[in-house]
């Protein structure tokens, strides 16, 4: 399982770390999920910082107010069988599990 760290204070441009979830020795990151299942993702520490995801491979926080494509997702529930969080999914090869994750320890 792999889960979304915020590493510093939240600021726009901040890159998001994602990492295993089970070492225990951080909290992940907390998100309050749109209504709809289809829109921005804030942070729910500070719920002006939304998800970004501008490119391939980058997953920001970015201020919820700006006028950006990058800001909405759309979240699918899991398959029946399985107990778990709505989630946003990116095109295989962008995909949460199969980024870079090496700088997290």
């Amino acid at each position: 399982s792999r889960c979304v760290y915020v590493t510093a204070k939240p600021r726009k441009g901040l890159k998001l770390r994602i990492g295993d979830c089970s070492d225990g020795k951080r909290q992940p990151a907390r998100f309050q999920f749109p209504e709809g299942n289809r829109g921005p993702i804030k942070l729910a520490e500070d719920p002006s910082f939304c998800l970004n995801h501008p490119r391939p491979g980058i997953l920001q926080l970015w201020s919820c107010n700006a006028n950006s494509k990058h800001l909405d997702f759309t979240l699918h529930s899991e398959p029946s069988g399985w107990i778990g969080m709505p989630h946003w999914d990116l095109r295989d090869k962008d995909d949460a599990e199969n980024m870079d994750a090496s700088d997290l320890k």
